[in-house]
């Protein structure tokens, strides 16, 4: 039973995200792959699945943002936006959590 949990959480960990901004635009794309040293990304966009290699920096790119289709928007993750957190402040704090729990784990261990 434990392990189905583990599976279950890691699976809706799995959708991640990320916001493209290009030429004043912003797209919500699912994933992207560095082509080659020449800044050339592939990314497949969002609303329609469909994948383009353009030519831009990485730091265009944003994670934790998601796709709303009813809508057509990006936008920032809901538990992002009620924690006041961005991406990597909320994964060092899951992290540093995970790291805590196993520490009392292992402590329980030894010391029980």
């Amino acid at each position: 039973m434990k392990y189905v949990v583990i599976v279950i959480i890691f699976i809706t960990t799995l959708n991640a995200e990320y916001l493209l901004k290009y030429y004043g635009n912003n797209y919500c794309i699912d994933s992207y792959s560095i082509q080659d040293s020449s800044s050339n990304i592939d990314i497949v966009l969002s609303s329609n699945g469909q994948t383009y290699t353009i030519s831009t920096d990485i730091s265009n790119i944003i994670p934790g943002y998601e796709y709303n289709a009813s809508a057509n928007t990006c936008n920032k993750k809901e538990i992002l936006q009620k924690l006041g957190l961005d991406y990597y402040q909320y994964n060092f704090i899951f992290a540093f959590l995970g790291l805590l729990i196993g520490v009392i784990f292992l402590a329980g261990v030894i010391l029980g």
